[in-house]
């Protein structure tokens, strides 16, 4: 088994088809997520990677490797070239990266459209959002119904900031409304209708601002079910599972983020889409810097014990073979031998190189069975669902979502996540 051995010497740095960087090999979800967001602002944004190297430029090969060698012992106390310590150099460093993340969010600079103005954690967001520099927040809602909200939050000052964008009031709902009309008129509502949707609900006003061009994201669902924001949003834009969508859910659990789909459109998905579900998750996963490995989870492992039920999982890695697929995929296998890389061994022929990073379901039940099993007994973090596999930048809330939450998906729409 040398080859085996040989695949876990991992130095700092080691060369694929890209450049892997050693991270954390534990450690809470939040730092985990906070590494990968320290290394793209850090090497990402040429201004950051100048400063980054304006810092140890000068130190020689001898005193880089002392530096090293004391790191082990002393931590962060550790002394440095020319004086000082490690922990000095440390918050410098941190600070460089933040202001590259900030500065490659600043460049998409997307008008982000926050559907739900009457949520005060949706107003803290997109105030968060706008005074961070990502971008203009455009919140729909009454303006005396948010200036009400915003002084109770004791926010009163972001009053003039926040472009407030009323239904009722908008020069372009005309426009929006002959545009419902047409996609809706054959499916049976009438003007009366399509009036009622497009000038008194938020979540279709809002489609319809981003279908504009009056917007480039959309956050929404922090204050209905996500099946009703779906179907809201399917009046305006194909986001169905024949159109392609997708779902996807990312766990963050003892450091190790696993993402699941379909958790929000496909309810019962043949191979086809099963295909294709994977196919969008590792478009996210990659998005996320995850290095996509997709497995098809099931009750049985390739092929034992035989089910009618399971047949789909089996064939679905044959349709991504088909389609010429560029990233790992395998299956069906149960989920202890997707995710546990002992319980692999037994399976010398499997395409997986390790654990499974993407999990795709048999169907939409028991995605979202999983995740919530997983958030409420395990005590793991959620994001999501993602949208993925549409034309436009939406992401969709889920109602127990907090501030950080929503701001979170706001970012993810801002750099078209999905």
């Amino acid at each position: 088994d040398w080859w085996d051995h040989l695949s876990t010497a991992f130095p700092e740095v080691r060369l694929k088809s890209f450049l892997e960087m050693r991270g954390a090999d534990g450690g809470p979800w939040s730092r985990i997520c906070a590494l990968p967001a320290f290394w793209v602002g850090l090497l990402y944004d040429q201004g950051a990677l100048d400063a980054a190297w304006d810092l140890v430029k000068d130190w020689s090969m001898e005193e880089r490797e002392e530096l090293r060698n004391a790191v082990p012992k002393l931590a962060l106390d550790a002394p440095l070239p020319g004086g000082g310590k490690l922990r000095d150099l440390a918050g410098e460093v941190l600070a460089i990266a933040r202001s590259g993340l900030n500065a490659r969010a600043r460049q998409n600079q997307a008008t982000m459209i926050f559907a739900e103005g009457d949520d005060p954690r949706v107003l803290r967001a997109a105030v968060q959002y706008q005074r961070s520099g990502m971008g203009r927040a455009l919140v729909v809602g009454r303006e005396d119904d948010v200036k009400t909200k915003l002084t109770a939050e004791g926010m009163a000052d972001a009053v003039g900031e926040l472009e407030i964008v009323n239904a009722a009031n908008s020069p372009h709902l005309a426009e929006y409304k002959a545009f419902l009309y047409k996609r809706l008129q054959r499916q049976g509502f009438d003007r009366h209708d399509v009036h009622r949707l497009a000038a008194r609900d938020r979540h279709v006003f809002a489609a319809l601002m981003l279908a504009h061009g009056h917007g480039e994201g959309l956050i929404t669902g922090a204050t209905r079910k996500s099946a009703h924001v779906m179907q809201r949003i399917n009046m305006v834009f194909d986001a169905s599972a024949e159109a392609g969508a997708v779902g996807v859910t990312a766990l963050l659990h003892k450091g190790r983020i696993v993402l699941v789909g379909d958790t929000l459109v496909h309810e019962w998905p043949d191979e086809q889409d099963l295909a294709t579900i994977a196919e969008r998750s590792a478009d996210v996963a990659r998005h996320l810097g995850l290095e996509p490995r997709v497995a098809f989870v099931s009750f049985s492992t390739f092929g034992y014990p035989r089910s009618e039920r399971a047949e789909k999982m089996h064939k679905a890695p044959s349709v991504l073979e088909a389609r010429g697929a560029d990233f790992e995929y395998e299956g069906e296998m149960t989920v202890d031998v997707a995710l546990n890389a002992q319980a692999q061994k037994s399976y010398p022929f499997s395409r997986l190189t390790g654990p499974a990073n993407i999990l795709v379901v048999p169907a939409r039940h028991s995605a979202s069975i999983s995740t919530k099993l997983m958030q409420e007994m395990a005590g793991a973090t959620v994001i999501g669902p993602i949208l993925a596999g549409i034309d436009e930048s939406i992401q969709i809330c889920s109602t127990v979502s907090t501030v950080n939450d929503i701001l979170n998906m706001a970012v993810l729409a801002a750099c078209k996540v999905g």
